[in-house]
């Protein structure tokens, strides 16, 4: 038994599963809980708090829930004594994460227990710990290897490689090889018009004056569009005017087996319906590089702009943030309000403030310290 003084020992519990189908059926997480309190329970430990990791790879060190589990073990209030995972890899499938991880740990007095996997509190135990963890990471490796090799076959056979499928397709098996359904990429009738709609106006506005992004996304939110139950955006707009897929084909697999990113001209590219004449698709595209950031006086772009990051927007049931935009000449920059930048006019009433209006007004009651603090 580790726990052997008057005090009991604690120990935070942690448990993972490293795909977001495993995370639903949840049976993984269940029993790795259930065998880490049985582990705890023997080791004379109380298990005090048990941090849940669904769909995440061991691999990533951006964990939201690891993190905090580090931040809050490794704290000077010393909460627990040990950390404890079903095994390593639950843990971490990354060498110089473990590295990093059990030097945080040890420097905070706090031990790392498996209930899988026993290993030595010495030197060649933390050995016996690394190959164990090259192993983890060199089969989550090759497990990546594997899928992306898949995945270029599966786009070489003019097959649709999975992902999100793009408004205005939906996607249809069409062969079954052993458990596997091998699909492409239909028309979806309905979403095809609105995306049609979406160019229509890019190119040719209301009234023949081209419409930008934000714009386009009011029109559509205000008249009863919708991107599958959702609204639309300036950057989900911007997504459907530059993917390709509209053209007919779309690269099904732009990488190697280690994750590299290839040439262009060693892609694979998959057919798919056409949506959008490469007339329309490039006209488009020209319409909207003379609207882009870096055909703008880099002045009006990139100016010092005092109240961003503090001001908000004033209106009722509203206080978004305020952003900064030029007008259509790109003489003058503008705050704000970044729901209406993102939703359109009737989300928010909110005016546009020209920044060389207000900002004078605010130096001049004094408030410009409140940027220093806030830094």
């Amino acid at each position: 038994m580790i726990a052997e003084n008057s005090r009991k020992k604690r120990a935070f519990g942690y448990v993972r599963v490293s795909t977001s189908e495993q995370a639903e059926h949840k049976t993984s997480l269940r029993q790795q809980k259930v065998d880490l309190q049985n582990y705890c329970d023997r080791q004379g430990i109380e298990l005090i708090e048990v941090f849940v990791e669904p769909g995440l790879s061991g691999s990533d060190w951006k964990r939201p829930e690891f993190n905090r589990m580090m931040l809050l073990a490794t704290g000077d209030d010393h909460p627990v004594d040990f950390v404890v995972a079903a095994d390593m890899a639950r843990l971490a499938r990354d060498v110089e994460l473990i590295i990093t991880t059990q030097g945080r740990l040890k420097r905070a007095g706090v031990q790392c227990l498996f209930a899988y996997q026993a290993f030595e509190d010495s030197h060649f135990g933390m050995l016996h710990q690394l190959l164990t963890g090259w192993q983890d990471q060199d089969a989550i490796v090759k497990a990546s290897m594997n899928t992306r090799r898949g995945l270029r076959g599966t786009a070489q056979e003019g097959f649709w490689p999975g992902g999100t499928v793009p408004l205005g397709y939906e996607s249809r098996t069409v062969e079954i090889r052993g458990k596997k359904e091998k699909k492409k990429l239909f028309v979806n009738e309905a979403e095809a018009r609105i995306v049609r709609k979406i160019f229509d106006l890019a190119e040719r506005g209301l009234d023949g004056t081209p419409m930008g992004g934000r714009a386009i996304a009011e029109y559509l939110n205000q008249h009863g569009y919708t991107r599958r139950g959702g609204k639309f955006h300036n950057s989900n707009i911007a997504g459907i005017l530059s993917r390709p897929h509209y053209l007919g084909e779309f690269p099904g697999n732009k990488f190697d087996e280690r994750g590299n990113l290839l040439p262009e001209e060693d892609w694979t590219m998959v057919e798919c319906p056409q949506l959008i004449s490469k007339e329309t698709f490039d006209h488009v595209a020209a319409l909207r590089a003379t609207r882009a950031p870096r055909n703008i006086a880099p002045r009006i772009v990139t100016g010092p702009t005092l109240l961003i990051g503090i001001a908000h927007c004033g209106m009722p049931n509203c206080g978004a943030g305020m952003t900064v935009a030029t007008g259509g000449s790109g003489r003058y920059r503008y705050y704000k309000c970044n729901e209406r930048t993102n939703r359109g006019a009737s989300s928010c009433r909110c005016p546009n403030v020209r920044t060389d209006k207000l900002d004078p007004l605010v130096m001049e009651e004094g408030i410009h310290p409140v940027r220093t603090a806030a830094r």
